[in-house]
């Protein structure tokens, strides 16, 4: 019995390097659930579990104190270009620097000249796109549909549903964006769940405002 508060303590320690939510959580639970079996032990026995409870948790304020201060060094010593911090501040500031420099991590940045198709209508898209500066027009069905320029998202859409593209967005402008290769973007979310709440909310937000202004034109 003098082992459970051992496992229970590190399973809790495990729950500290996990990043997923529910799983740091029902880590959580069965820690806490080993621990309640122990001290009831104990009760019944008439043990002192003090010294071991000690150590223990001068073991979790270490771990908690390197990661604060993984996370104030890295904060500080992430830097960005000028093209980067614009768009850190226009788009992304719900993330850390160091958030958003993983996420620039799995991007590619992109020049496209006038005429060139980002996507087609009907036809799979590969990346998400997010236009830093340039314009580009929507098209479907042979027909106008609207206009893209800096600080918004296209193939975003397709990426969400899993579809092929609704239109075909075409650069009337010499334009610079960001890409995320599909592929990359998922794999990057799917370790970071905090980047993947804040991608989520600003790709809804943005198709929020694209359905608003669809509707008032049409």
């Amino acid at each position: 019995m003098d082992a459970l508060p051992h496992i229970a303590f590190a399973l809790v320690a495990i729950s500290f390097a996990v990043r997923d939510i529910l799983r740091l959580r029902c880590l959580a639970m069965v820690a806490s659930a080993v621990a309640i079996a122990y001290e009831l032990t104990q009760y019944r026995l008439g043990l002192d579990a003090r010294a071991a409870n000690a150590l223990w948790h001068l073991f979790f304020m270490s771990i908690n104190a390197y990661q604060i201060w993984a996370l104030i060094y890295g904060e500080r010593h992430t830097r960005f270009s000028d093209e980067e911090r614009a768009v850190y501040e226009q788009t992304f500031r719900d993330l850390t620097r160091l958030e958003f420099r993983k996420l620039l991590d799995a991007a590619e940045w992109r020049d496209a000249e006038p005429g060139a198709v980002l996507t087609e209508e009907n036809r799979p898209v590969a990346d998400v796109m997010y236009i830093v500066r340039g314009q580009a027009t929507v098209e479907s069905g042979g027909h106008h549909k609207a206009r893209l320029g800096a600080g918004q998202f296209l193939g975003e859409m397709s990426y969400v549903t899993g579809e092929t593209a609704s239109a075909t967005v075409r650069v009337t402008e010499p334009l610079r964006y960001v890409a995320w290769p599909r592929p990359r973007l998922r794999a990057l979310l799917r370790r970071r769940p905090s980047i993947r709440f804040t991608m989520s909310s600003v790709l809804g937000v943005d198709m929020s405002r694209k359905l608003r202004r669809s509707i008032g034109e049409a």
